[in-house]
């Protein structure tokens, strides 16, 4: 998705991008197709013994807990020594640094040849004299912190200052808070019991009857909360108030719950049985998948897909339990974060010493998500060399990234470019122009000229009265229908459409048999190529961005999608 290499070496480059960019023209260049369904590293920090981890989700900042923090390459010397806890900058919000020559100093977090280096822009970063902090919980709502260590919770403002301290908590395992009141769930194992404190610190109730409760998450939505019962082996599912609402499930060690707020489901974390079990907000068992000895969990509340710390890798399902990837070298983890702003997963890796932020790639692109509507599409284009990136520098350490922008509106340059490849079998089986261009507008050395010349000689483009292809002219539902159509009979063209006779009953309202493409749009709606909208209508004179023309390219030639 991204390389990062010294800023000196990249001037030309991002130079040469930054025309490109500009002239908003296609990249030809040697392809490389990255493995789909992937992580990247965004951040490797070093930390030692990270426990606990947090995102804030109204600033991005990660929070972890760990005994100590790296500067340069070793171990930065806290005043006191003993555990921190850290609120780091979310990847985005650091200021990049791009020295001629690498040199270190403790105002830089990490610095390894110039490689993953950040400055924080927020002071007072570090909060000492922590005892092995078990889990922490931010608030995006006030950015304050709450803290389970051992004997207490305590909960820190925004400048890390302890606003009060629960004492009467002996082994506080876990905590979950509900952004909507600020309260605080906590499961304490010494006790066997979970208590709810207010954000003012006081305890509103406590709830016997459990027997090792390990892990709690709270569903935001409607205020309950789950809870793994371990040595009961049981999940619990508890109302605002604490009352039962469900308890019972099929498991022999559950270790740890996330909540999904979004439908109400819990995924938890059986790591006797080798299995995570997906239950519905009513106790229903969902599915079960097989992972390694899982032990830690976080659900994204933007798609519901589940990360998973597992025996000696992170795992990433899908709502539905699909295996989506997996990232090896992390072992038992103890603690996962999700950013939903961004989708990425902060990871407190404690035996490798660092805290990671990893995003999936699901598409060479980096606008282009897991979760975009058209992302099969595109990826089938671009595996089948029918679209190309742009490059374009993010502005962080330096990188240069393909972006597809899907929202672009298509020209009928591009719209050329799209259809020859897809048409020819890839770019290389697109045939040279030649050397006096068909259209007045269109030269030689024209960047879509082939293309465009190459439709025309199969009879799928035509000019203007004036003589020229108004290749910059955005190109409408309609047009683009006509080109589709002709481009599936080629080399025919109009010809080979004359056999097809559209129906007397139009599809689409707004396409009567008196309108100039009706044949065209009727012929690519029977191909299942192009459907209506909501209301019935095609709408034609809607304008075609890149995500879309990847779908009808993809219906048009069958492309394979993976």
């Amino acid at each position: 998705m991204s390389t990062r290499v010294l800023c000196p070496t990249m001037v030309l480059l991002l130079l040469a991008c930054s025309a490109l960019a500009e002239a908003a023209v296609e990249l030809i260049q040697q392809r490389v197709i990255p493995v789909r369904q992937d992580q990247v590293y965004l951040d490797a920090l070093p930390a030692g013994a990270p426990t606990a981890i947090a995102v804030n989700t109204s600033d991005g900042r990660c929070w972890y807990g760990a005994e100590w923090v790296g500067c340069c390459s070793g171990r930065w010397d806290v005043e006191h020594p003993g555990r921190v806890i850290i609120g780091f900058p979310h990847w985005s919000e650091r200021k990049p640094w791009c020295p001629e020559k690498c040199e270190c100093d403790c105002e830089i977090l990490y610095c390894d040849v110039c490689q993953e280096i950040a400055r924080p822009r927020f002071e007072n970063m570090f909060t000492n004299d922590f005892r092995p902090v078990a889990d922490l919980a931010v608030s995006p709502t006030d950015d304050s912190v709450w803290v389970a260590e051992p004997g207490q919770v305590l909960h820190l403002d925004e400048r890390r200052r302890v606003l009060w301290a629960v004492l009467d908590v002996v082994n506080p395992r876990s905590i979950s808070i509900n952004r909507n009141d600020n309260s605080c769930w906590v499961a304490n194992t010494e006790n066997h019991e979970v208590l709810k404190l207010s954000s003012a610190g006081s305890i509103l109730w406590r709830l016997g009857g459990f027997n090792l409760p390990t892990s709690i998450s709270v569903n935001p939505t409607d205020g309950t909360a789950w809870v793994a019962d371990n040595a009961n082996a049981q999940v619990v599912h508890l109302s605002a108030s604490g009352s039962e609402l469900w308890r019972g499930g099929s498991f022999l060690y559950p270790i740890a719950v996330a909540v999904n707020e979004v439908d109400g489901s819990c995924w938890v974390a059986d790591p006797y049985a080798h299995e995570v079990i997906h239950l519905a907000a009513d106790g229903t068992e969902l599915q079960r998948v097989a992972v390694q000895e899982p032990r830690a969990l976080v659900v994204n509340p933007n798609h519901g897909d589940c990360w998973v710390a597992a025996a000696s890798e992170v795992v990433h399902l899908d709502p539905d339990g699909t295996h989506r990837a997996s990232y090896g070298g992390i072992s038992h983890a103890p603690a996962l974060a999700v950013d939903p702003n961004d989708d990425t997963v902060w990871v407190a890796d404690e035996n490798g010493n660092r805290v990671m932020c990893l995003q999936t790639i699901c598409s060479p692109f980096y606008d282009v998500e897991c979760w975009h509507w058209a992302l099969d599409e595109i990826v089938a284009c671009y595996e089948a060399d029918v679209v190309r990136g742009y490059g374009t520098d993010t502005g962080l350490y330096c990188e240069i990234v393909e972006f597809y922008w899907p929202t672009s509106e298509v020209t009928r340059d591009q719209m050329a470019v799209y259809i020859a490849r897809a048409l020819a079998g890839g770019d290389d089986e697109v045939p040279q122009p030649p050397l006096v261009p068909s259209f007045n507008d269109i030269w030689y050395s024209f960047w879509a000229c082939k293309y465009i010349e190459f439709l025309f000689e199969v009879k799928v483009v035509q000019g203007y009265a004036d003589g020229g292809y108004h290749p910059s002219q955005p190109v409408d539902r309609g047009q683009m229908a006509v080109y589709i159509a002709r481009a599936d009979v080629a080399p025919q063209g109009e010809e080979g459409l004359e056999g097809y006779t559209p129906p007397d009953d139009p599809t689409f309202a707004d396409v009567p048999n008196t309108f100039w493409a009706h044949k065209h749009i009727e012929y690519c709606s029977e191909n299942d190529i192009v459907r209506g909208y909501l209301d019935g209508m095609y709408h034609p004179e809607f304008i075609v961005t890149r995500g879309q023309m990847a779908v009808y390219i993809c219906r048009a030639f069958n492309l394979p999608i993976s």
